[in-house]
């Protein structure tokens, strides 16, 4: 057995990217896509910073209203 050349690891690497970012696109995205993609920017050592992009600093304030706690977060605790 054969191991891949660099050029085909390459190509797998930019073919994975590229159905990852159909599937985004798609009607419906899953937790479990959004888990895969994140894993998949992780992996390739790829972050944002909300701080510096308004357009994540306004996709983190939707989140957080979002979230539905089972406590208040705003109550202090003893």
């Amino acid at each position: 057995m054969s191991k891949a050349t660099e050029q085909e690891l390459a190509d797998l690497h930019a073919d994975l990217a590229k159905a990852y970012r159909r599937a985004l696109q798609g009607e419906e995205v899953s937790p479990a896509l959004l888990t895969s993609v994140a894993n998949f920017l992780k992996h390739n050592n790829i972050s944002a910073d909300p701080e510096e992009d308004d357009t994540l600093k306004d996709l983190r304030e939707q989140a957080r209203e979002k979230v539905v706690y089972p406590f208040d977060p705003n109550e202090a605790t003893h």
